[in-house]
């Protein structure tokens, strides 16, 4: 009897330790500062979502990760519906929302977001209660799922400039302080927080939240039997995590910046 135990834990324990070693998950990724960031290494993010993934989920998923990017939102989506990459993060859920996404997330959100409005200290107003107040500004935003706007950027009297490829915050960022835009507009804060300290720009704007609707960010999951596996097990991470994302983000935020600054010429 102690015989057979001791078989059938040998060969589970084979078995996890080959689900290990051999399967590699296609993480996709596209450049939002400072979850996802490009760095010196070609095709390897850094940023405070790729030390987060690599510290504390990692160890716990026991599988190979191999980062696939940069690319822009809508082509990770396509490539995850292709089964072309296993999964993505950043990937957005409207709260208290019955609408069915367009992939399987994790059930364990990254963390949360509300949409801000970054503008210039010239803008008069101090909140925004309507898409009436959004009118006569030059909106930096960029080519998104459009179910996961917000209900203000549906009004045609609001322009939103919409820039696409790679560092698309960033250029955005930068085309308010060459004055081709007045605002840059975002479903989180961190983003903004990151431009204004890495840009040294925080005494140029104001940031206004913008009312109503809600995101929770998740890991994006292909339909794919590999990635449904990894999704049990990344949901299991995400819970024994010693840290949340949030928390780290807050801390990555505070202490660190990437200052490779992107040259718009």
């Amino acid at each position: 009897m102690f015989k057979l135990v001791f078989i059938i834990f040998t060969i589970i324990s084979f078995t996890q330790c080959a689900y290990g070693k051999s399967e590699v998950i296609k993480m996709g990724f596209y450049t939002v500062e400072p979850h996802t960031i490009v760095c010196e290494k070609p095709n390897k993010p850094c940023g405070a979502m790729v030390e987060y993934v690599e510290k504390y989920l990692a160890p716990n998923l026991k599988i190979k990760i191999d980062w696939v990017g940069p690319m822009s939102i809508l082509r990770a989506v396509e490539q995850l519906l292709k089964k072309k990459i296993d999964s993505f993060p950043l990937a957005g859920k409207i709260v208290g929302s019955s609408n069915k996404n367009f992939a399987e997330l994790t059930k364990n959100k990254t963390h949360g977001g509300k949409w801000f409005l970054m503008t210039t200290k010239n803008f008069k107003k101090k909140e925004i209660q309507s898409s009436k107040d959004l009118y006569g500004l030059n909106i930096g935003f960029y080519h998104s799922l459009k179910s996961f706007d917000h209900p203000f950027l549906s009004d045609k009297n609001i322009k939103l400039h919409n820039m696409t490829g790679s560092r698309w915050f960033e250029r955005n960022f930068l085309m308010t302080e060459m004055k081709r835009f007045d605002s840059v507009i975002m479903p989180e804060e961190a983003p903004i927080r990151y431009m204004l300290k890495k840009y040294k720009a925080a005494h140029k704007y104001k940031v206004i939240q913008i009312p109503g609707l809600e995101i929770d960010f998740h890991f994006a999951i292909s339909n794919s039997d590999k990635a449904k596996r990894f999704k049990v097990a990344l949901d299991k991470a995400i819970e024994k995590a010693p840290i949340t994302y949030e928390a780290y983000l807050e801390y990555y935020l505070k202490n660190k910046v990437h200052f490779d600054k992107f040259n718009m010429n």
